[in-house]
């Protein structure tokens, strides 16, 4: 039977239920062990991750923010904040995000790599003015690899910049899923 006040087995509940994608409850029950334990840091970031895959990336970033705040210092956070931001289409506050991640930590290749696709497909936006005027020229995706200098990472960061490009270009042209099924359907 199941302690009503045991914050901890209700996070245990949700990421068991969020390993097997039962979103709902994992939800709910992530909920619950927050309410009885608003600073259960664990149980707020498997919400965050839990909200992000149920498409709700705005209810994700107020739970990193919140852990933020509490721990700036958490690097892998900024990095997770930064995807939700990206799925929320906020360029500049993922970007700052993975600068910042990048910054803590230089070995987290991931948010390194994201920060340079960013600077690759939307430079101008990430620096541009207040009045959205450009400030620097664009980078070009072939400094990435000229920064890196790593050609096995360098493989592999094509590949997911392909992707990553692709998913961007979509999305801007096709922003429900459903209108995307309808265009590969037609």
């Amino acid at each position: 039977k199941l302690d009503k006040t045991d914050y901890r087995a209700f996070n245990s509940l949700g990421m068991i239920e969020l390993r097997n994608n039962l979103l709902p409850g994992a939800l709910d029950h992530l909920s619950m062990a927050i309410s009885l334990k608003p600073n259960y840091f664990s149980a707020r970031i498997n919400r965050a991750h839990a909200e992000r895959l149920m498409g709700n990336p705005g209810a994700a970033v107020m739970d990193y923010d919140f852990v933020l705040e509490h721990n700036p210092h958490w690097t892998a956070i900024y990095a997770y904040r930064g995807e939700a931001k990206l799925e929320q289409r906020d360029y500049r506050g993922a970007y700052r995000d993975f600068c910042r991640a990048n910054a803590q930590d230089p070995g987290l290749e991931e948010a390194g790599l994201k920060k340079q696709l960013l600077e690759a497909e939307h430079g101008d936006l990430l620096t541009a003015d207040a009045a959205g005027h450009p400030t620097a020229p664009r980078r070009g995706f072939g400094l990435m690899f000229n920064f890196l200098g790593r050609l096995k990472l360098a493989i592999a960061s094509f590949l997911g910049h392909a992707v990553l490009l692709l998913l961007l270009r979509v999305g801007d042209l096709v922003p429900d899923l459903d209108d995307l099924i309808g265009l590969v359907q037609a």
